[in-house]
């Protein structure tokens, strides 16, 4: 049954490979493992993720050739983490990395986990994970971007400036989503203010209207980041620096 639907999947007759696979279900041993991961595979083909996700799960689950768990851990929690299913990919995540603290599929890991994190509010732990990871690619930068903002906007409002600043600096490092790049400006234009840095705040602040463009606020990002604020503090940072006319303006 197994050869049968081999040779159905090699000439990528996917519905039968399919169905022959799916026989196999049962089978607690390396043939029924290995026949796991290929049909999670094949429903992948035919972009049917929640099925493929299930046959993941059960390869994942056996111990029998270490090489497909560990390939089907990181599938399972992939296809989990887009598909919603965040506590699933919380579970295996961190039972991959502690399982196989050396798989090559470590830097994937500590990304997904990261943007899991964010996705809680949990920015500190997100940039530990984040620090973890060697090959940055898209995905990382922008795990990056947003969990360093977040970082950023939780030292503000314990009264850290320094720290926030710092943080939503970063966040700047790799500007991949620009209404968090947008935002970030923003409160650095409020942080020098606060800082008593005016011609920063001025800055700053004309930095965010100009990216803004036609856009008036950024609200969902930061319900403080809007173009009225960031006016308000040019105008009362033109003023420290008694320059009145651009106050005024």
């Amino acid at each position: 049954l197994y050869e049968m639907a081999y040779c159905d999947y090699k000439v990528e007759d996917w519905e039968n490979s399919i169905e022959k696979f799916k026989l196999l279900n049962g089978a607690a041993d390396s043939l029924g493992q290995t026949a796991m991961y290929l049909l999670g595979d094949c429903y992948m083909r035919i972009n049917d993720k929640e099925s493929a996700r299930n046959a993941f799960g059960l390869c994942a689950d056996m111990t029998f050739n270490k090489g497909q768990q560990e390939a089907a851990m990181i599938l399972y929690a992939r296809i989990s983490y887009e598909t919603g299913y965040n506590d699933d990919a919380l579970r295996q995540l961190n039972t991959l990395i502690k399982s196989f603290p050396s798989s090559q599929y470590k830097d994937e890991a500590n990304t997904l986990l990261s943007g899991l994190l964010v996705k809680t509010n949990n920015y500190d732990e997100a940039l530990q994970h984040l620090q973890e990871v060697s090959r940055k690619e898209e995905d990382y930068w922008q795990v990056y971007q947003k969990a360093n903002f977040g970082y950023a906007v939780q030292e503000f409002r314990k009264g850290d400036k320094v720290s926030a600043l710092k943080y939503f600096s970063q966040s700047l490092e790799h500007p991949v989503n620009a209404e968090y790049a947008n935002a970030a400006y923003f409160w650095k234009g409020e942080i020098a203010y606060h800082q008593r840095r005016y011609n920063e705040a001025i800055s700053f602040s004309g930095e965010f209207i100009n990216k803004m463009g036609r856009k008036k606020s950024v609200t969902h990002i930061s319900p403080l980041a809007t173009v009225q604020h960031a006016y308000l503090n040019m105008g009362y940072a033109s003023m420290e620096l008694q320059d009145f006319p651009a106050a005024q303006e």
